[in-house]
């Protein structure tokens, strides 16, 4: 499944690591302007480009990554 079906769903499916990955490589404001921005064809985009449009389809994938990052390290919080 894509990250943008991980990100859509309850985030169970990555490790810590690998959500740590997702956010580290999240598209800035401006990438996200230059990409949405673009009028040729999705399939002349290259795989980072794709990947920034699939992000800004995404609401609030940042916020959403760090709520499951803090969800699956709550117990070791509480102890």
């Amino acid at each position: 499944m894509c990250i943008r079906g991980r990100l859509s769903e309850d985030g169970s499916g990555l490790n810590a690591d690998n959500w740590q990955a997702v956010q580290d490589v999240l598209p800035t404001a401006f990438e996200l302007r230059t990409v949405v921005n673009y009028k040729g064809k999705t399939d002349d985009l290259g795989p980072v480009e794709r990947f920034v449009l699939a992000v800004s389809e995404l609401s609030r994938p940042r916020e959403k990554i760090q709520c499951w990052n803090f969800l699956r390290e709550f117990d070791e919080h509480v102890e």
